[in-house]
């Protein structure tokens, strides 16, 4: 079977905080589970339905990821680790063998040293 996707995806747990990226922004967050990750998007499971086409700011909180940003970036972030910030947009949605949804999102919005880190990542947790 052909990989339709440009980069790796890498199987990964930790919770995702969902916002409706609008104007004005929403109060309501949601959290959801990250599922997979890639340089390029995602796949969460979520209690929330959203239509293909909107755009959400994700906040992920994807252990180990940070330890990848420069040094200088790092020296006053060492108590906490960094959640991985993006806005994207909803690409597909299918109902969950739970009666939860699965979203994938493609990575609209994101730090092009976020996303370059994000990379390395993936690539230091891939099966060689």
């Amino acid at each position: 079977m052909l990989e339709k996707r440009s980069y790796k995806r890498l199987s990964v747990s930790g919770d995702t905080v969902i916002s409706e990226y609008t104007i004005p922004l929403p109060d309501e967050e949601f959290i959801s589970e990250l599922v997979n990750i890639s340089r390029e998007g995602a796949l969460l499971k979520t209690s929330h339905y959203y239509e293909p086409g909107t755009l959400l700011k994700l906040k992920m909180m994807l252990c180990g990821w940070d330890k990848f940003l420069p040094m200088t970036y790092r020296l006053d972030r060492a108590d906490f680790a960094e959640p991985l910030v993006s806005i994207a947009e909803v690409i597909r949605i299918e109902t969950s063998d739970d009666s939860n949804y699965m979203l994938a999102v493609r990575f609209e919005a994101i730090d092009e040293l976020h996303q370059r880190s994000l990379g390395e990542f993936i690539s230091s947790n891939s099966i060689k």
